[in-house]
């Protein structure tokens, strides 16, 4: 009998010494700061945890928005159409394990999925071996962006309430990133960061509550800096970001440019002031685009002080868009956000009655400093313009020498691309003038015939 109490009582201790190795092992975890917290009675978190997504934005203007920040006053970059699937399963954790700083080693456990929610889609229902969510973008989203490529922070939650852990310990889950909605990465001008999947720790109490999450880009054991052997600890992550330590860059990258068209006259005042210009813009979609872009237009007509903005909706597995658009001398337009892969054709249409013009069209790639530049002497025409290709350099004596602006995906543009159209008056013919001072004439004869009607009128009255 006395043998038996002694096995009981020992028993109860190696339990008793084992829940304390656990409890002291929580309270000793996470005490690095990235997420958790520290003490000898460990804190519960919240049963849903965010890990964070980020897209690297690349524009040579300044695109920025959000809390004491400005936006180009040009424009904006806004989001292409598509969308990220993340997909959450129980890796294999065979001997693998967690190890605290006091040295408390503690097997690692797979996740248990039945129940998880990522990023408020559909419940793991009971005996799911995954479950997936999604991480959805639209092009109506505004992206920060700028020459050295801004970075665009996103959640993605993680929602635990619905999970029933069977005991206390560390459960790991494999999180895999796809872009599933947009096509592939190159065809949105994007290129596909080193990090698609990361792994989620979770460490839970013998109550169930959770205390600790911890993101690591491998599948590994998780270990402290051991300073004796110059070991570093084991590299945590926030989620599909960059991390210098990891040595990966877990963030997206989506490349963009500026198109700045500019229109000046000289020599003819009359046209400065009162015409508007029309320009064929054609954007052309690299074959392989399947989203929807939306780049801004924003349309300053500096003559008179007027200023709009629309935006051009560029439609998925389309040839691209085209359109005429009219502008006043001293104005301009900027295309904002115009993903790299995509091509601008431009060209003027001279529509001023009887005149001549000689055009000076300057180019500028944004791929270097060097303006492209030509001189055409530039017909009048009365026929509509329309939204046609060229298809020649310069198709038409009414036309103004074409640029066609084209980058290749995915490639950082380091200066803004513009084109500028001065036209210089080189003649007016009779029909020109006739035209524009028509209106003043008929209004001086009217009056001239009017005048001898009123003072016989007025004769009348007076006998």
């Amino acid at each position: 009998m006395n043998v038996w109490k002694k096995i009981s009582a020992l028993t109860f201790v190696l339990v008793l010494a084992l829940a304390l190795s656990v409890t002291a092992f929580a309270s000793q975890n996470l005490t690095d700061g990235k997420v958790g917290s520290g003490g000898e009675t460990p804190t519960a978190l919240s049963k849903t945890v965010n890990l964070k997504k980020d897209i690297r934005v690349y524009n040579a203007n300044n695109h920025v928005t959000g809390s004491g920040e400005t936006e180009a006053a040009d424009g904006k970059v806004l989001a292409p159409t598509f969308s990220y699937t993340y997909t959450v399963t129980a890796p294999t954790t065979t001997d693998l394990s967690v190890t605290d700083a006091a040295g408390v080693e503690a097997p690692v456990n797979q996740g248990i999925i039945p129940g998880l929610v990522v990023n408020g889609g559909t419940e793991a229902a009971s005996g799911a071996s995954s479950i997936t969510g999604t991480l959805s973008f639209s092009d109506s989203q505004s992206l920060k962006a700028n020459s050295s490529g801004a970075i665009n922070t996103y959640d993605v939650s993680f929602n635990f309430n619905g999970v029933t852990f069977p005991r206390s310990g560390v459960y790991r889950y494999q999180i895999a990133e796809t872009l599933t909605s947009g096509a592939a990465y190159s065809t949105l001008s994007m290129v596909d960061g080193d990090m698609n999947t990361v792994y989620l720790d979770v460490y839970v109490d013998g109550a169930g509550n959770i205390y600790g999450y911890v993101c690591l880009p491998a599948n590994t054991d998780v270990v402290p800096a051991d300073e004796e052997n110059s070991t570093p600890e084991t590299t945590k992550v926030n989620g599909f970001v960059y991390s210098a330590t990891a040595n990966q860059n877990g963030a997206d990258s989506y490349y963009t440019y500026d198109l700045k068209l500019q229109k000046t006259v000289t020599g003819d005042s009359y046209a400065q002031a009162n015409h508007a210009f029309p320009f064929t813009v054609i954007f052309t979609q690299d074959s392989n685009m399947t989203a929807n872009f939306k780049i801004v237009e924003t349309i300053t007509q500096a003559s008179v002080g007027d200023t709009a903005t629309t935006g051009l909706t560029i439609a998925a597995s389309t040839t691209g868009w085209s359109g005429v658009v009219y502008i006043k001398s001293g104005a301009n337009i900027v295309y904002s956000g115009i993903p790299c892969g995509m091509d601008v054709e431009i060209y003027e249409t001279n529509t001023v009655p009887g005149v001549t013009y000689k055009a000076t069209t300057t180019a500028n790639n944004g791929e270097n400093d060097a303006d492209t530049t030509t001189n055409d002497t530039v017909i009048s025409t009365t026929a509509t313009p329309t939204a046609t290709a060229q298809g020649a350099t310069k198709a038409n004596a009414y036309e103004s020498t074409k640029a066609t602006f084209d980058t290749a995906l995915a490639t950082a543009v380091s200066v803004l691309k513009s084109y500028a159209v001065t036209d210089a008056l080189v003649n007016i013919s009779p029909t020109g003038v006739t035209m524009r001072y028509a209106p003043y004439l008929l209004t001086l004869c009217a009056g001239i015939t009017v005048l001898p009607l009123t003072r016989s009128y007025k004769r009348r009255e007076e006998e």
